[in-house]
C-alpha cells in the first residue's frame, strides 16, 4: 500500500497489516460450507484418498469437517501457517485459491507450490469464480495457464471437468 492512509484509524491498520499477504482477506466464512469445489469433490472422494485443502482458510471448515468423517484429509493456508502439508496427495482441492493471485509471479508461486504436493494420478480439483479477481484472464485464459504450468512440472492431464457436475469447476488428472 502506498497511499497516505486518511484517519490515525487507517494509519494503525495499515502498519499491522504491513507484512501481512493481501490474498488472506478474501476468505469468506458463510460461503465455505457452499463452495462449489467442495461440492464437486464429495462426488468423487474415498476414504481411501489423501487429501489436501490448498488454501483451506483460517477456520480449515472441510478439512475439520472431513476429517472428523474419517477422511485422510490436511488443510493449508497462508493465514494458518501452523497448518502443513505432508507429502503427495491424491486429492488437491483449490477453492478460491487461484482467482486472488495478484500478479503472475504470485500465481506462479502457488502453482508450483501446489504441484510439489501430487504426483501421477493424483486430481486437482479447482476453480476460477467470476469474484473475485484479481488477474485480467479470462476463463479460457486461465485454463491455459494453469494447464501449461503443470505442463511445466513435467506432468501430463486428462481433463475431466466435463464429466463434473459443477459449473466452473476444473477437474484435472495428472498422468
Amino acid at each position: 500500500m502506498t497511499d497516505e492512509p486518511k484517519s490515525w484509524g487507517g494509519a494503525i491498520w495499515q502498519a499491522a497489516n504491513r507484512n501481512k499477504d493481501s490474498r488472506t482477506k478474501t476468505y469468506r466464512k458463510a460461503f465455505t460450507p457452499h463452495a462449489l469445489v467442495y461440492q464437486e469433490a464429495l462426488t468423487r472422494i474415498r476414504k481411501t484418498h489423501t487429501i489436501l485443502d490448498y488454501g483451506c482458510g483460517k477456520d480449515a471448515y472441510w478439512s475439520n469437517r472431513l476429517g472428523s468423517q474419517g477422511y485422510t484429509i490436511d488443510g493449508i493456508d497462508l493465514s494458518r501457517p501452523d497448518l502443513t502439508a505432508h507429502g503427495e496427495y491424491d486429492m488437491v482441492l483449490i477453492s478460491n485459491v487461484i482467482n486472488v493471485q495478484h500478479t503472475i509471479l504470485e500465481l506462479d508461486d502457488t502453482l508450483t507450490d501446489i504441484l510439489q504436493h501430487v504426483a501421477i494420478g493424483s486430481t486437482l480439483i479447482w476453480n476460477y469464480p467470476a469474484s473475485p479477481r484479481k488477474l485480467p484472464f479470462s476463463n479460457k485464459e486461465m485454463t491455459a495457464h494453469v494447464l501449461d504450468r503443470i505442463w511445466q512440472e513435467g506432468y501430463s492431464h486428462e481433463d475431466e471437468t466435463g464429466t463434473g457436475s459443477h459449473r466452473g469447476v476444473h477437474v484435472t488428472k495428472l498422468i
